[in-house]
């Protein structure tokens, strides 16, 4: 283990595990917890041989990490189609980078076979063996037929191949697809147990399809990067859950749940036992970040896509904690973990940021339920004519909006139709039809931020401000390469990404007012992952390929100054898999620790 790395997780044990391990009470958590500290940090070449098949490190002009390997929410969607023939995840990394960039060898090995598409990712790929570690490697959807030949030698690091677009345009969806397969190029493996990387700072920008599908029978089943299962070419489909989440298009029809005569007895909360909130939660007493900041939620790797409650005191997640026990919302208390994980709501939904409201799809019927409490009981609810589609309802609750068009056109084909209504449902229509266009969200009753090009066979995607009362758009971005869009949480900002563009200096992480007035660029060195704190403060996460851990920034939109909330000297963190929520208030974040796979909070100085 390398010095530095060994001093970091040295000091993240002293400051955090033993006095964590005091709170919780038992020991039973130090063997793992060491464990998986020990080889995330090592990450040993004996068991990960291959290097990465891009040289260089990640970043907003060079490459980064499109979707992981396994049972991705897109790759469920598409189980029966794209991704059938092996077993309905994805089979492989997806890793976006401009057309022409050099693939290199991932290891030693013999080239294959060159352009033999039984093997897939068109319009061109190639297969490496690697006998004298029992796998083989696979890079698909290349520029041009690579110059390498079956039966020639290659070293680790050679440049093979050219990466490319399956859409053949080099402004479609420009990526290299590779895996990792056996010597019969059968079974295939996921590369972040065997790449020499740190898939958890990759993960922080990029990714397009990250989240991984629930299995409502098992919902902590393949939720980690490093927990997906094998896959085989011809194998059955591994992931038919008869219960998943997010639900399939057509949803399943399901019972609804009747209305309850009682409300207010569904809507108590069980009694928890209520801590004082020690000073070191206490955002408003701390001038800096310090070790106390830090606070273990949950144990025995529980639990992905956390949420919060409006009132910021409980944090919310899908869990099944044993047979007996169903699949539903559960919490634990912000200010009393100690106590546990309770039962907060049996109704998983599509919901409004403070609860009020849940979207429920039914076949090609979407019902919109205004509830009587957070995440409670359904006090009304309607049908709206928006066909199964899930809508976003603006910030007064006056409207909704949605968004069809034919998925079984590939990306680069669709045009959409953004529709709005009346909360109701009345007054349903069209205001706008753009090609791969979609609904951002809403910056106020009247105005709607949608995406799109102007036509589909235009290059750059554009993202504009639509005037619900006068049907103008006004434009605030244009791009080759726009993603991350974000809306700050009364609408005054709207923070994007440019990534992979050949203006190279637009590149980075960019705000700009939705009323189109003001416009700003993040310094290159906070390009990362990001959350609005509140209305004008964004919190960023920046991308360091090799960093232990991690760090937490504020950038302030209105006056462009930026500030470090943490130091990985006093208050080291690592978020997996680019998982992390900030609290309603903005007091603490809450994230998934790439270190034990439990919920964390982080408590952020003011």
């Amino acid at each position: 283990m390398e010095e530095g790395i060994y001093l970091q997780l040295l000091r993240f044990l002293k400051l955090f595990f033993i006095p964590s391990l005091l709170a919780v009470g038992s020991s039973l958590f130090f063997p793992s917890f060491i464990k998986t500290a020990v080889l995330k940090a090592q990450s040993p070449s004996s068991e990960r041989p291959f290097i990465l098949p891009f040289a260089g490190e990640a970043g907003p002009s060079t490459w980064l990490l499109a979707q992981p390997y396994g049972n991705t929410v897109g790759a469920f969607r598409q189980r029966h189609t794209t991704y059938a023939g092996s077993g309905g995840i994805h089979f492989g990394v997806d890793l976006a980078a401009p057309c022409g960039t050099p693939v290199i060898a991932m290891a030693d090995g013999v080239v294959f076979a060159v352009d033999t598409l039984r093997f897939g990712s068109a319009p061109h790929n190639l297969m490496i063996d690697h006998p004298n570690l029992g796998y083989a490697t696979f890079y698909g959807h290349l520029l041009e037929k690579p110059s390498t030949k079956p039966g020639q030698f290659v070293k680790a690091g050679d440049v093979v191949a050219l990466s490319g677009d399956p859409a053949e345009t080099c402004f479609g969806r420009p990526h290299l697809h590779f895996e990792i397969r056996d010597l019969a190029h059968v079974r295939k493996y996921n590369p972040v147990t065997l790449v020499q990387a740190d898939w958890d700072n990759m993960a922080l920008a990029g990714a397009f399809s990250q989240a991984f599908q629930y299995d409502l029978n098992e919902p902590r089943k393949w939720q980690y990067l490093d927990g997906q299962p094998e896959a085989s070419a011809g194998g059955p489909l591994l992931n038919e859950f008869a219960n998943p989440w997010p639900p399939d298009y057509p949803a399943n029809t399901r019972q609804i749940t009747p209305l309850q005569s009682d409300l207010t007895a569904r809507c108590a909360l069980p009694s928890r036992p209520v801590a004082s909130t020690p000073t070191s939660l206490d955002p408003s007493r701390q001038e800096n970040a310090t070790p106390s900041s830090l606070r273990m939620l949950t144990t025995g790797g529980c639990c992905t896509q956390p949420f919060w409650s409006p009132d910021a005191r409980h944090i919310l997640f899908i869990d099944r904690p044993s047979p007996a026990r169903p699949a539903a919302i559960w919490a634990v208390s912000a200010d009393s973990p100690e106590a546990g994980p309770y039962l907060f709501s049996e109704y998983i939904g599509f919901y409004t940021s403070d609860l009020s409201y849940r979207i429920v799809l039914q076949g090609k019927t979407t019902f919109i339920e205004e509830l009587a409490c957070p995440a409670g009981p359904a006090r009304k609810r309607w049908s709206v004519p928006a066909g199964g589609q899930l809508v976003t309802i603006s910030p007064g609750r006056a409207r909704m909006a949605w968004q069809i068009s034919n998925e079984n056109l590939p990306a680069e084909r669709r045009t959409a139709e953004i529709w709005v209504a009346n909360l109701d449902g009345s007054e349903a229509h069209i205001v706008a039809k753009l090609a791969r266009g979609s609904v951002l969200g809403w910056a106020s009753d009247e105005v709607l931020i949608v995406s799109g090009r102007e036509n589909l066979g235009a290059r750059e995607q554009v993202l504009w401000a639509l005037s619900l009362p006068d049907g103008n758009r006004l434009e605030l971005a244009r791009s080759d390469r726009l993603r991350g869009e974000s809306i700050s949480p009364k609408g005054t900002w709207l923070v994007y990404s440019i990534l992979l563009s050949q203006e190279r200096d637009q590149n980075g992480v960019w705000l700009v007012r939705t009323d189109g007035s003001q416009r700003r660029q993040l310094p290159k060195t906070l390009f990362g992952s990001y959350r609005w704190r509140d209305d004008y403060r964004l919190l960023v996460i920046p991308l360091r390929p090799t960093a232990t851990f991690h760090e937490m920034w504020e950038f302030d939109a209105q006056n462009g100054t930026a500030r470090a909330l943490t130091n990985v000297e006093t208050t080291p963190f690592k978020v997996t898999n680019n998982d992390w929520v900030v609290a309603p208030d903005g007091h603490s974040i809450v994230f998934v620790s790439a270190l034990d796979h439990n919920l964390w909070l982080l408590a952020l100085p003011e």
